[in-house]
């Protein structure tokens, strides 16, 4: 999706005014932050949720294929000795985690604007590896409608099937994500996603998504959510740094820049 129509989808969306404004997704402690100022979040918990794939009136759609570095990037050797998906090399000597949500249009927006100047500037020449966890909690229930936990456990069960496949993924899913809270993921349409993006297993995969197999990773996540006590994605996180990418680029290139500078 170009640039200028993700961004307008955002606007009608969430009633933005201005773009340098975003700041993050529908928050997932009930409230929307205009700064990257950390606050204690309110208490929530992570149960389980049905993620049986909704019911919606069968629509044939196209699958758009990504234009973007974020499908051709490496992975470390062992993929799959991480919990989380990480693009780089694990030597390198800063790691940076991303912490958004495939359902989120700001989260898209990251995915394909800044996420590709990052990719670029520092994953490519080997100084930073980055990791993505999905944020799929609000008051313990998925925030984006229940097909967020469907997106939730497809994308870690193609990361430890499909390591090699899942950036490519990764950049399909965004690409064909559908605006609002209407529930578009469902395991069909994400095998489908995965199918476009050269993803192998699917019976495995399909297997894994409804039995939501991954409940411990998504709720280990949502407790690293709530220590830093942001309560919007997408959010970079650096140490103890957290900023919000979509609301001050220019604050997270400085984060990079400080986190090498400072692994020196």
């Amino acid at each position: 999706m170009p640039e200028g129509s993700s961004r307008r989808q955002i606007l009608q969306l969430l009633g933005a005014t201005a773009t340098t404004s975003l700041s993050g997704c529908a928050s997932v402690f009930g409230r929307n932050e205009t700064t990257t100022t950390a606050t204690t979040p309110d208490q929530h918990t992570t149960t389980a949720v049905d993620i049986s794939t909704p019911t919606t009136t069968t629509i044939k759609r196209e699958i758009e294929s990504p234009s973007s570095v974020v499908s051709d990037v490496s992975i470390p050797e062992s993929p799959t000795k991480y919990t989380y998906a990480r693009m780089g090399p694990a030597t390198a000597p800063v790691t940076a985690t991303i912490y958004g949500s495939w359902k989120c249009t700001y989260t898209q927006d990251f995915v394909q604007t800044l996420l590709q100047t990052i990719i670029r500037k520092f994953v490519q020449p080997g100084q930073i590896s980055l990791v993505f966890r999905e944020v799929a909690y609000r008051d313990g229930k998925p925030f984006h409608g229940p097909d967020e936990l469907t997106a939730g456990h497809a994308g870690l069960a193609m990361w430890n099937h499909a390591p090699e496949s899942y950036w490519s993924y990764f950049a399909t899913v965004f690409a064909n994500q559908e605006a609002g809270t209407e529930p578009w993921a469902t395991a069909d349409r994400l095998l489908a996603l995965a199918e476009a993006a050269g993803v192998p297993n699917q019976k495995q995969l399909r297997r894994e998504i409804k039995q939501g197999a991954y409940q411990s990773e998504l709720k280990q996540t949502m407790e690293q959510v709530a220590n830093f006590g942001f309560g919007a994605v997408p959010r970079v996180v650096v140490d103890d740094s957290v900023t919000a990418p979509t609301a001050d680029p220019q604050s997270t290139i400085t984060q990079l820049k400080r986190a090498l500078a400072n692994s020196n």
